[in-house]
């Protein structure tokens, strides 16, 4: 990414990752891609055992109106129903899915569906059909939204990689003139921006990003560093990654131990 500006005031994430070098952006996109799918995969879990749990529920269990007398939380309640039999049972009654249920819960008096089992007569589940739906529906359209994100991450990669394939073979080297690092916050973290000032053709100014870099890598010799300009848009000239220092500092290597 390139600049006219003397003193960028604010370089996004965005712009930065669009500045690094296709092998960082690469990882960070399979990084990313891991997540969402792992994500996904939790959330379409979730919807799928709503709807077996549903399934299971309309199999076995049995209907009933219930009625509540007593509310101990929003999803606690003792109520009364008559079952199947004409027999009036008072029975412990959990609300397992609260939505579309108001914050004050149930009130006495209310009447409901409620699921019982044959044997089981004193404890109930309360039904909330809508919630239900309404929660799988939205449980399993959280699972789908990240694939669908995904291919959108592979086309992004894929572009940045044509682009400094292009800019390889067809941009021009130009040497830098003077370097400069900028913070760039990264959610909880912080990177830094490579800032390289050189000239095009015509003498006219333009600064190129570099990074994101882990750590702050000035002093940089400008002199070892080259910029590949596109001449028909320098905004979208870039440092030759070659040239670049590395993005992340050297780990120490641990000594063996003398025998």
């Amino acid at each position: 990414m390139t600049s006219n500006e003397a003193e960028p005031r604010h370089i996004s994430r965005d712009e930065l990752l669009a500045a690094s070098p296709p092998d960082y952006l690469d990882h960070s996109v399979q990084l990313s891609t891991f997540c969402l799918i792992g994500f996904a995969a939790i959330a379409l879990l979730a919807g799928s055992l709503m709807l077996l749990s549903d399934w299971q529920q309309n199999r076995y269990a049995l209907r009933a109106t219930g009625e509540v007398i007593e509310v101990h939380s929003r999803s606690s309640y003792t109520l009364r129903y008559v079952d199947d039999r004409n027999v009036t049972h008072t029975a412990a009654g959990h609300l397992f899915n609260l939505t579309g249920v108001s914050r004050n819960g149930l009130r006495p008096g209310e009447r409901l569906p409620v699921l019982y089992q044959r044997g089981k007569e004193s404890q109930v589940s309360i039904e909330n059909t809508s919630g239900d739906i309404a929660a799988t529906i939205v449980w399993l359209g959280v699972g789908v939204l990240p694939l669908i994100y995904v291919p959108l991450l592979r086309r992004r990669l894929r572009r940045h990689r044509e682009r400094y394939a292009r800019l390889q073979r067809t941009g021009v080297a130009a040497s830098v003139e003077s370097v400069r690092t900028l913070p760039v916050a990264w959610g909880k973290f912080m990177r830094w921006a490579l800032v390289a000032t050189w000239r095009d053709p015509a003498g006219r100014p333009h600064e190129t990003l570099g990074g994101p870099f882990h750590y702050d890598p000035m002093p940089v010799d400008a002199s070892a560093l080259r910029v590949l300009a596109d001449t028909a848009d320098p905004a979208r000239s870039v440092i030759d990654p070659e040239t670049l220092p590395p993005l992340e500092r050297a780990r120490p290597q641990l000594r063996a131990l003398p025998r």
